[in-house]
Formats: C-alpha cells, sequence, structure tokens
C-alpha cells in the first residue's frame, strides 16, 4: 500500500510540475508558485527547484536565496529541502547562512546516507574560502558519516568496513 501511495504522489508531482511550467508560461506566476509549493510538500523534486527558478527568472542569486527558505520549509526535514537551501546560500556567497545550515545539518536526525552529499558540497565551499576550521569539522563529519553509511549496508563485507575505517583514520 505505502509503494502505491509514494508511485501515485510521484505521478501527482510530475503532473503538478508541467502545469506549472504552463502556467508559467502563460504568466500566472501566483497559481504555478502554488502548484509547486503543494508539489514539494507531496515530494521535493529537482524538477521543482528548476520551475520554481522559473518563476522569477531575473533574480540575484540573494533574492532566490530568501525565496526559497518559503519553498523548502513545506518539507522542511526533507534531504533535498537541506541541499536545495545550501546551495542557494553557497550560490548567493551566504557564508553565514552556510554555517548556520551546517550547524542544523549536523543536529538533524538524517541519515548518513543523505547527509553525505550535504556534507561534500559544504566541503567544497569550505575549500573555496578558505575556512580550514569549518572545512576539517565537515571532513570529520563526512568520514563518520561514511562509516555509518558503511556499517548500515549489510551488502558491504564487513572485512572492507574495518579496512576503510583504519584507511580513514
Amino acid at each position: 500500500m505505502a509503494k502505491a501511495s509514494l508511485k501515485f504522489n510521484s505521478q501527482q508531482n510530475a503532473i503538478r510540475t508541467i502545469l506549472a511550467y504552463a502556467l508559467i508560461n502563460q504568466n500566472k506566476i501566483k497559481k504555478a508558485e502554488a502548484i509547486i509549493i503543494e508539489a514539494w510538500k507531496l515530494g521535493p523534486t529537482r524538477d521543482l527547484i528548476k520551475s520554481y527558478k522559473k518563476l522569477e527568472p531575473n533574480e540575484t542569486d540573494t533574492a532566490f536565496a530568501a525565496r526559497i527558505k518559503k519553498l523548502v520549509s513545506e518539507n522542511s526535514g526533507h534531504p533535498l529541502s537541506h541541499l536545495v537551501k545550501t546551495e542557494a546560500y553557497i550560490k548567493a556567497d551566504l557564508h553565514g547562512e552556510v554555517n548556520t545550515q551546517m550547524e542544523l545539518i549536523k543536529n538533524e536526525s538524517l541519515d548518513a546516507h543523505d547527509k553525505i552529499p550535504l556534507l561534500a558540497l559544504v566541503i567544497s565551499h569550505y575549500a573555496k574560502t578558505g575556512n580550514q576550521i569549518k572545512l576539517i569539522e565537515c571532513v570529520e563529519n563526512l568520514i563518520t558519516s561514511i562509516e555509518i553509511r558503511f556499517k548500515e549496508d549489510i551488502s558491504i563485507p564487513k572485512s572492507f568496513v574495518e579496512l576503510e575505517s583504519i584507511h580513514f583514520k
């Protein structure tokens, strides 16, 4: 039953995304935005972010970062919400917001699988900006998340997990 519900929601989201694009092309921005927000509540996707960006195609990166908060707040615990918000902050050079988002990510109950892409994104940001303290902190968090992920994945042989654990330390 849960799989059928998930499939139905993803089909609804695909339809909503197409409808949003059609409304944007008709310059019905408010209606398109409402549909995108409803779809985000059901299940965030990259296509929804693309359509959300098209609502205001000429806005600055800083304005988009501010606007994205509204969308992701509708499904704030979803890993894609964290990733999209972090990407927007990095693109807009909002370093304080990136730091705040990193603290939220560390304290959020995301599993290791969901933390890895977020940490990789933030590590790249800190490497580019030269923030060595935050970079080291994120690398350590990434290593821990990878170790946890390996231990959770029963398809990886135990000897490989132990080898990786030694290798990363």
